[in-house]
């Protein structure tokens, strides 16, 4: 073997590994450093807003004063105000939507990088980072109507007017803090004004299609909606947050059902559908992923979602080599911390097919996700004896050709596997440093 022509993949700026195909960082990151940086950041991140937060209350308590002091007296108030209202505010969505026979989903409070999640009476809470906004994922039961809409998504804005006339009567009760007060209520109303202006993503731009389309889109739209925020939600399962469950395929069901869907949300239902019935792990719905997939493909060809997904409904159908071709060219184009699902099923068709080099590569990024499913602990079983085979086959002196057909005439699967059976064998010996190097160069 010429090991000149060997072309291995790009390694990590940070530790030095193999890179892979899956990051798409600017520097050349395997995706542990990725995740180690992600998680740094976010820790930092949360410990200068903390710092910045006890420091503007710290001035303002204390009264002092400068350029400094009233910038973090601005950044604390916005901050903890702004906090305040948006609870209300999706509080005011929550209740409303509940009152008028709404089931709520998921109350979201701030933007940013997620500070703690927790499910209380069917509900979800989330805490992010930074308390400018929220949302909240609701779905209409039973007959979605203008009004039932309207109310409930006017409730959120209208909520800001009760909040500022309850924040000026606390604070103005504290000798020396009227002015604080006024500040507040002209905050808290300037918010709620801005979320009535037609605006697409505030609460105003809903209200108004509401009010102008006909009767029969009314409710298509809420399907649609409540679609989307169970896709939300899918993507919380897909990083092994959330549990899947019946209620999920229920609910693309019901948006499937509507006549009037578009060809691309069908599309996307029919896709997210698949996403659930493969995660729920029942042999009976894999059928209806391999119809819906294939659904959706026909209808949105090019999108890359949905390519992933038919690849692996094939891969668990036992197509392997038509999934891999699928899922393999869409990696890039999904959020790092989704990936998880991606990797697993690909090092599980890889690790059944023989390829040996890409099954490791893939559980090790399937790892590096966080992600812990059967499917992974299926292909870790796998390719365990198949490297053990391998192994067995080099060491033993015998003809390399076995380990050749193990790995199916994948050139770098041999090199890396070869590399690191070199690498044991200079543990236990202490080879020289030629051996060493032309070991590291074939990992």
């Amino acid at each position: 073997m010429n090991h000149a022509m060997i072309e291995s993949p790009p390694r990590c700026s940070r530790c030095g590994a193999q890179k892979g195909s899956a990051s798409s960082f600017r520097r050349q990151l395997c995706e542990t450093c990725a995740t180690k940086l992600k998680a740094n950041r976010q820790v930092r991140s949360s410990i200068i807003h903390t710092a910045l937060l006890l420091s503007g209350v710290y001035v303002t308590v204390t009264g002092r004063e400068g350029v400094v002091a009233y910038l973090l007296f601005v950044f604390a108030f916005v901050d903890l105000v702004g906090f305040v209202t948006s609870l209300v505010h999706e509080a005011a969505h929550a209740v409303t939507g509940r009152a008028v026979g709404f089931r709520i989903r998921e109350i979201s409070i701030g933007i940013g990088p997620r500070l703690g999640s927790l499910t209380f009476g069917g509900v979800r809470f989330i805490l992010r980072l930074y308390p400018l906004g929220g949302h909240t994922a609701y779905l209409p039961r039973g007959r979605a109507t203008r009004a039932r809409a309207i109310v409930v998504t006017a409730a959120g804005p209208l909520s800001h007017i009760p909040l500022a006339w309850l924040a000026d009567q606390i604070i103005s009760a504290h000798p020396g803090w009227q002015p604080y007060a006024a500040l507040a209520v002209r905050y808290i109303l300037g918010i709620g004004l801005i979320n009535l202006i037609p605006f697409r993503g505030v609460d105003g731009h809903a209200i108004l299609k509401f009010l102008v389309m006909p009767d029969t889109e009314v409710a298509g739209m809420l399907k649609t909606a409540s679609a989307m925020e169970v896709a939300i939600e899918l993507q919380a399962v897909e990083q092994g947050l959330a549990a899947p469950s019946e209620s999920h395929r229920e609910a693309f069901l019901e948006h499937l059902s509507d006549p009037n869907v578009s060809d691309r949300d069908r599309a996307i239902s029919l896709n997210n559908l698949a996403v659930i019935d493969l995660a729920l792990e029942d042999p009976k719905w894999l059928q209806e992923a391999d119809q819906a997939s294939a659904e959706a493909i026909q209808l949105l060809a090019d999108f890359p979602a949905i390519r992933n997904t038919r690849g692996a409904v094939l891969i668990g159908l036992g197509h392997d080599e038509e999934g891999i071709a699928l899922m393999e060219p869409t990696l890039e184009s999904i959020p790092f911390e989704q990936r998880g699902p991606s990797h697993g099923t690909l090092a599980l068709a890889y690790a059944r097919t023989g390829m040996l080099f890409e099954a490791r590569r893939h559980i090790a990024a399937a790892h590096a996700t966080g992600l812990s499913t059967s499917l992974l602990e299926a292909a870790e079983q796998l390719a365990g004896p198949l490297e053990a085979e391998v192994v067995r086959s080099y060491l033993n002196g015998r003809s390399p050709d076995a380990a050749v057909a193990m790995v199916r005439d994948d050139a770098r699967a041999l090199a890396s596997t070869i590399g690191h059976i070199l690498l044991r064998h200079i543990e236990k010996t202490g080879e020289d440093a030629d051996l060493r190097a032309m070991a590291e160069t074939l990992v």
